[in-house]
């Protein structure tokens, strides 16, 4: 028999009383990267948490925030890592590896001017996997709920095309980390759009 101390005990939910039987909605539609100083300069990002606009517009303007492309992302089942603790007991999870597949074919084929503004989808991605390693990740959900923030996250991306013109080159590739628990979701208004404006 397991030994729980009183701190062990489960709390009543809402969904106990008997009729509670809300869905949410699936669809990633965009990634969120963030500088690997933001949890530093914005304070309450820091004490995790992300719910004033404010606080987001402050990194927005400061470069420290940067939306991606137009995805279409699935959140794909965890995958879990267990290990025998106990004789007597079964495996019990003590990690586990959770990841988002994702594609986009939002691309900018801007062929002219500046090569700084030329075909910038190439550099977004090529700058975001290139520095992976001192950026932090998050992703928003279609109705603008946020989740993150991933302190360590791997990503792998790169471009595909269709085998004829008639098809379309695309980026495809996972967003993946390390976490036996779910990310619970900030639902912060305004967000989408003012990542998208960069504020303005």
């Amino acid at each position: 028999m397991a030994i729980c101390a009183t701190v062990c005990k489960i709390p009543p939910y809402a969904w106990a009383a008997g009729c509670k039987k809300d869905l949410r909605n699936g669809g990633i539609p965009y990634f969120v990267f963030f500088s690997c100083d933001i949890l530093t300069t914005i304070p309450n990002f820091g004490l995790d948490d992300f719910s004033d606009i404010a606080d987001w517009c402050t990194g927005i303007t400061a470069g420290d925030i940067a939306i991606s492309p137009v995805l279409v992302g699935k959140k794909d089942a965890a995958s879990f890592v267990n290990k025998r603790t106990d004789s007597c007991a079964p495996e019990r999870p003590i990690g586990a590896s959770r990841s988002i597949s994702f594609m986009s074919l939002q691309v900018d084929n801007t062929a002219v001017g500046a090569r700084t503004v030329q075909f910038t989808d190439v550099d977004f991605w090529n700058d975001t996997f290139t520095n992976q390693a001192s950026l932090l990740a998050g992703y928003i959900d279609c109705f603008g709920r946020f989740y993150g923030i991933l302190d360590d996250f791997a990503l792998e991306v790169s471009e595909t095309k269709e085998d004829n013109s008639a098809g379309t080159a695309q980026w495809e590739g996972k967003l993946s980390w390390q976490g036996t628990l779910e990310l619970k979701p900030w639902l912060v208004q305004g967000l989408v759009q003012d990542l998208l404006s960069a504020c303005v």
